[in-house]
Order: structure tokens, then C-alpha cells, then sequence
């Protein structure tokens, strides 16, 4: 079993973004990866087809490493000269976006998909206990 979630999301044309959680920890971690100008050919850019591995030519950023000790957050970051936020809210109900500073639009809309469906199933598993707990 691992625990640690992740996700990869597009950014901008020739960046994405990875998401990392580890659960026991509470760390969640933020990497930007950006294809060099230089390698920009066919399939050198970001799509949905490439996402699983990084095309050559590529190089890491850590964006942002911290333990979340289960607290809501919001976290400001900087990737290529443009200033982002990062919410999040650990709590039962999971929910992790990031929105661009400059515009208010929200870039990703949520950074783990699987941790927000397990939160939702947690949620109605113990609403539905509680609730045959009341009727018995």
C-alpha cells in the first residue's frame, strides 16, 4: 500500500504541475516541471498524452514541501515570474485548488481527485452509520 498520493496537472504550455501527499506525514509537496525551449519539438510539450513521463530535456522545481498537521492552509508560490495561491483543507472534507493571484481565476481546480472522493465516501459512511445508529 503507498501513502503517498499524487497527481500531474498541466500548468502553462511547457509546465506542469505535480502534487504529492503523504498521508502519515501530512507533507504535501508542490514541483513544477518545465521542457526547456530548446527541446520544444513534437511530443516535447505537456499534453494529457505525455503526462505519465517526462519528455528529455526537462528540469524540477520543488515548489513547496510542508507538513499540513491536518490545518486548512493558504499558501502563496511563485512559478515563472507569475504569483499563485494554493488552498487547502485537510480536514474530513478534502479540497485542494490553486488560483492565480493576479486574475482570481482557478487554475486547477482540485490537486488530488482521489483524496476528495475518499473524503466524500468517509463523509457519507459516517452519516449513514450514524443515521441506522438513530433509527435502532
Amino acid at each position: 500500500m503507498s501513502w503517498t498520493q499524487q497527481q500531474v496537472h498541466p500548468l502553462a504550455e511547457q509546465t506542469r504541475l505535480i502534487c504529492r501527499y503523504h498521508r502519515l506525514s501530512t507533507r504535501f509537496e508542490l514541483i513544477a516541471e518545465h521542457a526547456l525551449a530548446a527541446s520544444a519539438g513534437p511530443g516535447s510539450n505537456f499534453n494529457e498524452h505525455n503526462l505519465g513521463y517526462p519528455p528529455m530535456g526537462v528540469w524540477s522545481e520543488l515548489i513547496l514541501r510542508q507538513p499540513l498537521y491536518y490545518w486548512p492552509r493558504t499558501i502563496p508560490f511563485n512559478i515563472a515570474q507569475r504569483d499563485y495561491r494554493l488552498h487547502i483543507w485537510p480536514l474530513l472534507m478534502w479540497r485542494s485548488r490553486v488560483i492565480c493571484a493576479q486574475s482570481g481565476k482557478v487554475v486547477i481546480i482540485e490537486c488530488l481527485d482521489e483524496r476528495k472522493r475518499r473524503s466524500i465516501i468517509r463523509w457519507c459512511y459516517f452519516g449513514i452509520m450514524n443515521l441506522l445508529r438513530i433509527v435502532s
